[in-house]
């Protein structure tokens, strides 16, 4: 999976989901500063949400502000 992004690269999960992710490879993702909003080049989970992940992997991601492969957060 390839993207270039303004808020998250490959995935992005709304406030309390459950997101599961199995066999899978989140690579060369980028997101590009935004308004400090540029997080998680593989993945951004936000709130209470929970992602699991089984037999994947996350690499050669980036972000312009925080979390390269995975970001962790509430959004303002």
């Amino acid at each position: 999976m390839q993207c270039l992004c303004w808020i998250a690269g490959a995935i992005y999960t709304s406030e309390n989901s459950q997101v599961a992710i199995v066999d899978s490879l989140l690579e060369s993702n980028y997101v590009m500063h935004f308004e400090e909003e540029s997080h998680g080049g593989g993945a951004y989970i936000n709130g209470t949400s929970v992602l699991t992940l089984n037999n994947t992997q996350i690499r050669n991601n980036s972000a312009d502000y925080n979390g390269g492969g995975v970001a962790m957060g509430s959004k303002r």
